[in-house]
């Protein structure tokens, strides 16, 4: 049996080439989404499995750098392609790339990124998208407008998520604050906090939907405003659910003595659409795809005001705690050829779901499926 790891480079070496990505593309149109369905299962495979099972691999000399204050359209000039090569991340720079297009399929209309969830051809979960900031804050007040997808099954989600992060259970676990919008009933928003120093996950006990409600099938500006004592949530300027730190506990024996239930490392801002048909009892379901085929979610933009140690807006702001803003070096310049040439891979981590210790992805295998699926994939693309 090949290891997790060991499968992924392998699938890497094999058909994360442009080459082999050329020719998939070049297949007849009706034989396209199977195989990229294909494709994708074994990304998910190789990585979705196991990013709950095993640590993030951050750069030992990695340096997330400083919070800046600015509003960030979603601009494909400056949106760097992972498509599912993780590594990559700790290479872009944030003075070239604002936001980093992580797996999925994105189109733009302008500078409005419309994320999509494409139906699976072969029956099962959907693909979805993502994006993700390049850069850090840790404290500040975060906006994003979008128009959240309609529909039972679906998941739209705008959340922090932080590199530091713990084993939980059978699990690893990171700082983060959830915006997560169910297609079911999209006029009761959910949040959800999660922190790295918890030896516990407790799904589905430190959220849930607001007291309030919003208005269905509409654009809406929603808010996340962190700050060292507590956290607002707030939709369209109002806020409609607040946390203090000092009152957020975990459960008896799950926090070290003296900590709170409450995220504080520096994160990244993540922007996603998910098939979350496989948790029906929070999300509802089927999915009902229109004779399209595709589901839309339009982003326009993402803001962020940082904070300085007293909870102040400032320009910029050092991520560390460390005071005030510092020189950074400039990562190293990643090269766009090391990633494939489609945005099909699927996640390697989603949104925390109630209720279950598998990703949204739903995914678990051995790796002799990895190389079935694998083996498959290099018979039919003659690799």
């Amino acid at each position: 049996m090949i290891g997790w790891l060991a499968g992924l480079e392998w699938l890497q070496q094999r058909f994360l080439k442009c080459g082999s990505w050329h020719r998939l593309l070049s297949l007849p149109v009706a034989t396209q989404p199977a195989m990229l369905q294909l494709f994708a299962t074994a990304a998910v495979l190789a990585v979705g499995a196991s990013a709950q099972l095993i640590p993030i691999e951050v750069p030992a000399n990695f340096n997330p750098g400083n919070c800046v204050s600015k509003r960030m359209a979603f601009d494909q000039k400056r949106i760097f392609p992972l498509y599912g090569n993780e590594a990559l991340r700790f290479t872009v720079d944030p003075a070239d790339y604002d936001f980093t297009h992580d797996y999925g399929y994105v189109d733009y209309t302008g500078t409005t990124a419309n994320l999509k969830l494409v139906p699976n051809p072969a029956g099962g979960l959907a693909t979805g998208a993502r994006l993700s900031t390049t850069g850090y804050f840790r404290y500040g007040k975060l906006t994003a407008r979008f128009k959240p997808l309609e529909g039972t099954g679906l998941l739209t989600t705008f959340v922090t998520w932080s590199d530091r992060h713990a084993p939980a259970e059978k699990e690893y676990v990171q700082d983060e604050i959830d915006w997560e919008i169910l297609g079911k009933d999209t006029s009761k928003p959910e949040t959800n906090v999660f922190t790295y120093k918890t030896t516990r996950l407790e799904r589905g006990l430190h959220g849930g939907p607001i007291a309030g409600t919003v208005t269905k099938n509409a654009v809406h500006e929603f808010s996340i405003d962190w700050r060292s004592d507590r956290i607002d949530w707030a939709v369209d300027g109002v806020i409609v659910k607040t946390l203090n730190k000092n009152q957020s506990f975990g459960l008896p024996g799950s926090l070290p003595a003296g900590q709170f239930w409450f995220p504080e490392s520096a994160s990244r801002v993540q922007v996603s659409v998910w098939d979350s048909s496989n948790q029906p009892n929070w999300a509802g379901g089927p999915i009902v795809f229109p004779t399209t085929g595709n589901l839309t979610a339009p982003f326009e933009w993402v803001d962020i005001q940082c904070y300085d140690d007293n909870n102040n807006p400032v320009q910029t702001w050092s991520v560390d705690g460390t005071g005030a803003a510092k020189a950074v070096p400039p990562r190293p310049k990643p090269s766009t050829s090391a990633a494939p040439s489609s945005p099909t891979a699927k996640p390697t981590a989603g949104p925390t779901v109630p209720g279950t210790s598998t990703n949204a992805a739903g995914m678990s295998a051995p790796s002799s499926m990895l190389l079935a699926v694998a083996g498959a994939l290099a018979a039919l693309l003659s690799l």
